[in-house]
Protein backbone atom coordinates (compact mmCIF):
# COMPACT_ATOMS: atom_id res chain seq x y z
CA UNK A 1 0.00 0.00 0.00
CA UNK A 2 3.19 2.14 -0.18
CA UNK A 3 3.37 2.58 3.21
CA UNK A 4 6.89 1.42 3.66
CA UNK A 5 9.46 3.77 5.18
CA UNK A 6 12.98 2.66 4.25
CA UNK A 7 15.80 2.48 7.24
CA UNK A 8 18.67 1.90 5.74
CA UNK A 9 21.43 1.97 8.70
CA UNK A 10 25.30 0.34 8.77
CA UNK A 11 25.32 -2.93 10.36
CA UNK A 12 27.09 -6.06 9.66
CA UNK A 13 25.20 -8.01 7.45
CA UNK A 14 28.10 -11.00 7.65
CA UNK A 15 26.44 -11.58 11.39
CA UNK A 16 23.11 -11.03 10.81
CA UNK A 17 22.96 -13.00 7.33
CA UNK A 18 22.90 -16.75 9.32
CA UNK A 19 20.17 -15.55 11.52
CA UNK A 20 17.71 -14.40 8.89
CA UNK A 21 18.30 -17.95 6.90
CA UNK A 22 17.61 -20.10 10.43
CA UNK A 23 14.41 -17.92 10.99
CA UNK A 24 13.00 -18.68 7.92
CA UNK A 25 13.25 -22.38 7.49
CA UNK A 26 13.20 -22.87 11.19
CA UNK A 27 9.91 -24.19 11.93
CA UNK A 28 9.80 -25.88 8.83
CA UNK A 29 13.36 -28.51 9.03
CA UNK A 30 12.90 -31.90 7.73
CA UNK A 31 15.22 -34.86 8.68
CA UNK A 32 16.46 -35.44 5.20
CA UNK A 33 17.26 -31.72 4.67
CA UNK A 34 20.65 -30.57 4.79
CA UNK A 35 20.45 -26.65 5.59
CA UNK A 36 23.51 -24.62 4.75
CA UNK A 37 24.62 -20.97 4.88
CA UNK A 38 27.37 -20.05 2.68
CA UNK A 39 28.88 -16.83 4.30
CA UNK A 40 32.02 -15.86 2.71
CA UNK A 41 32.50 -12.40 4.94
CA UNK A 42 33.98 -11.93 8.32
CA UNK A 43 32.57 -8.78 8.08
CA UNK A 44 30.68 -7.12 6.02
CA UNK A 45 29.20 -3.77 7.22
CA UNK A 46 26.39 -2.27 4.45
CA UNK A 47 23.94 0.27 5.06
CA UNK A 48 20.83 -1.36 4.00
CA UNK A 49 17.58 -1.86 5.97
CA UNK A 50 18.03 -4.81 8.54
CA UNK A 51 14.47 -5.08 9.19
CA UNK A 52 13.25 -5.47 5.44
CA UNK A 53 16.43 -7.76 4.45
CA UNK A 54 15.55 -9.85 7.02
CA UNK A 55 11.64 -10.07 5.87
CA UNK A 56 13.25 -10.93 2.48
CA UNK A 57 15.69 -13.86 3.43
CA UNK A 58 13.67 -15.03 6.30
CA UNK A 59 10.48 -15.55 3.78
CA UNK A 60 12.56 -17.00 0.95
CA UNK A 61 14.50 -19.63 3.32
CA UNK A 62 11.09 -20.33 4.34
CA UNK A 63 9.28 -20.61 0.97
CA UNK A 64 12.80 -23.10 -0.09
CA UNK A 65 12.42 -24.84 3.81
CA UNK A 66 8.38 -25.84 3.02
CA UNK A 67 8.78 -27.38 -0.73
CA UNK A 68 11.77 -29.44 0.26
CA UNK A 69 11.17 -32.74 1.36
CA UNK A 70 14.81 -34.20 1.10
CA UNK A 71 18.02 -33.07 -0.38
CA UNK A 72 19.20 -29.20 0.75
CA UNK A 73 18.74 -25.51 0.86
CA UNK A 74 22.11 -23.16 0.31
CA UNK A 75 21.89 -19.74 0.81
CA UNK A 76 24.79 -17.66 -0.13
CA UNK A 77 25.60 -13.89 -0.67
CA UNK A 78 27.92 -11.89 -2.14
CA UNK A 79 28.67 -8.05 -2.25
CA UNK A 80 30.16 -7.05 -5.35
CA UNK A 81 30.01 -3.64 -7.09
CA UNK A 82 28.02 -1.44 -4.47
CA UNK A 83 25.59 -4.25 -4.63
CA UNK A 84 24.43 -7.17 -2.27
CA UNK A 85 23.76 -10.32 -4.25
CA UNK A 86 21.76 -13.37 -2.09
CA UNK A 87 20.77 -17.04 -3.41
CA UNK A 88 18.49 -19.20 -2.22
CA UNK A 89 18.42 -22.55 -3.77
CA UNK A 90 16.88 -25.86 -2.91
CA UNK A 91 16.37 -29.24 -4.55
CA UNK A 92 12.44 -29.08 -3.99
CA UNK A 93 9.46 -29.69 -5.53
CA UNK A 94 9.80 -26.69 -8.00
CA UNK A 95 7.06 -24.63 -9.93
CA UNK A 96 5.22 -25.46 -12.51
CA UNK A 97 5.77 -23.23 -15.59
CA UNK A 98 2.58 -21.63 -15.70
CA UNK A 99 2.73 -21.19 -11.71
CA UNK A 100 6.24 -19.51 -12.22
CA UNK A 101 4.67 -16.94 -14.51
CA UNK A 102 2.78 -15.92 -11.56
CA UNK A 103 4.92 -16.36 -9.03
CA UNK A 104 4.89 -12.97 -8.09
CA UNK A 105 0.94 -12.14 -9.10
CA UNK A 106 -0.79 -11.41 -4.87
CA UNK A 107 -2.38 -14.43 -3.83
CA UNK A 108 -1.63 -16.41 -6.89
CA UNK A 109 -2.62 -20.68 -6.16
CA UNK A 110 0.85 -22.55 -5.49
CA UNK A 111 1.24 -26.42 -5.90
CA UNK A 112 -0.01 -27.20 -2.38
CA UNK A 113 -3.65 -25.04 -3.20
CA UNK A 114 -2.33 -22.37 -1.08
CA UNK A 115 -2.48 -18.49 -1.51
CA UNK A 116 0.28 -16.27 -0.96
CA UNK A 117 1.89 -12.62 -0.43
CA UNK A 118 5.04 -14.09 0.17
CA UNK A 119 6.80 -14.06 -2.60
CA UNK A 120 4.80 -10.21 -4.05
CA UNK A 121 5.72 -9.02 -0.67
CA UNK A 122 9.41 -9.73 -1.11
CA UNK A 123 9.09 -8.45 -4.60
CA UNK A 124 7.58 -5.02 -3.84
CA UNK A 125 10.35 -4.66 -0.92
CA UNK A 126 12.98 -5.92 -3.12
CA UNK A 127 12.10 -2.71 -5.77
CA UNK A 128 11.46 -0.80 -2.97
CA UNK A 129 14.98 -0.94 -1.75
CA UNK A 130 16.38 -0.22 -5.53
CA UNK A 131 16.68 -4.13 -6.06
CA UNK A 132 15.45 -6.71 -8.40
CA UNK A 133 14.30 -10.13 -7.42
CA UNK A 134 14.15 -13.13 -9.92
CA UNK A 135 13.38 -16.92 -10.01
CA UNK A 136 14.08 -20.38 -11.99
CA UNK A 137 12.68 -23.30 -11.33
CA UNK A 138 11.67 -26.45 -12.99
CA UNK A 139 9.34 -28.52 -11.52
CA UNK A 140 10.46 -31.52 -9.54
CA UNK A 141 14.15 -30.62 -9.97
CA UNK A 142 14.26 -27.35 -7.02
CA UNK A 143 14.38 -23.49 -7.36
CA UNK A 144 16.86 -20.69 -7.15
CA UNK A 145 16.02 -17.55 -6.34
CA UNK A 146 17.95 -14.26 -6.59
CA UNK A 147 18.36 -11.24 -4.98
CA UNK A 148 20.11 -7.73 -5.82
CA UNK A 149 19.93 -5.01 -3.56
CA UNK A 150 22.09 -1.29 -4.34
CA UNK A 151 23.77 -0.44 -0.87
CA UNK A 152 27.02 1.23 -0.01
CA UNK A 153 29.67 -0.74 2.29
CA UNK A 154 31.68 0.37 5.18
CA UNK A 155 33.94 -2.86 6.06
CA UNK A 156 34.43 -5.54 3.88
CA UNK A 157 36.92 -8.18 5.34
CA UNK A 158 36.33 -12.01 3.30
CA UNK A 159 37.01 -14.58 5.22
CA UNK A 160 40.13 -16.01 4.76
CA UNK A 161 40.10 -19.44 2.82
CA UNK A 162 42.01 -22.32 4.50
Amino acid sequence: AQMVELNPQPFDFAKAFDAHCYAGWGNYQKENVRYKVENPYETLIIEIDDTYIGMIIGQLTANAAQYTQNGSIVAHYEYMDNKLFITVEDSGTGITADQLSHVFDRFAATSDGHTGLGLPICKGLTEFMGGTIEIHSEEGRGTIVWVTIPCKAHVIERKKEL
